[in-house]
């Protein structure tokens, strides 16, 4: 597998709390904090470029239009892993958007935070990774035929893209058990924290 941050190669590790291999850095790894740091950040200011859009756009303009500020080696393959997770979506038209689980419960957030004003980012990037963590059963991963990039063999050895991404165990969200009712709790936890940060 390879970083999608610096393009290091490295031998996963699966995360049982996304289910899956995630394309950074596994927490054995030295540069993992680096890393996951940069690549929740970047997610953060996706979603919020992406909730100011008015329409959906499609994936090269986002390649194009947002601003990566080099942090992020690897872009197609950023975004498609986050399309694969749920944690961005496409519509008909194969236009890329905020998923409606992550529009709908932080949508104040993300239209009232500036990412580029100093210490932004740093404030608040733990936090939605934690939401992002808790809404993740109620996403819904898109298929490899709706992708917008087509990877024929990433340049991983004999791995491809999917081969590293378990979409297999996803449960959507069904009929309130404890566990959810927990995440909900967690969830509203965390967002009275952001909102009492932003209020600051």
């Amino acid at each position: 597998m390879q970083c999608v941050v610096c393009g290091t190669n490295f031998g996963s590790e699966y995360d049982p709390e996304i289910k899956a291999y995630p394309v950074y850095h596994p927490p054995s790894s030295k540069k993992y904090e680096i890393c996951e740091k940069i690549f929740y950040k970047t997610l953060l200011r996706l979603h919020v470029f992406l909730f100011d859009q008015e329409h959906s756009i499609p994936a090269t303009q986002l390649l194009h239009d947002f601003d990566w500020k080099n942090d992020i080696l690897m872009r197609k393959e950023m975004i498609s892993w986050c399309l694969a997770k749920g944690f961005l979506t496409v519509d008909s038209f194969k236009r890329i958007e905020v998923p409606y689980s992550i529009r709908s419960e932080f949508g104040e957030f993300l239209q009232a935070i500036d990412p580029t004003q100093p210490g932004v980012l740093d404030r608040f990037f733990e936090e939605y990774r934690d939401h992002l963590r808790a809404v993740y059963p109620s996403l819904k991963p898109v298929s490899p035929d709706q992708m917008p990039f087509k990877f024929v063999e990433l340049k991983l050895g004999q791995s491809t893209l999917f081969d590293n991404i378990d979409t297999t165990q996803i449960e959507l969200r069904g009929k309130k058990s404890d566990s959810d009712s927990a995440e909900e709790r967690r969830l509203s936890s965390l967002r009275q924290s952001m909102e009492r940060k932003l209020s600051r």
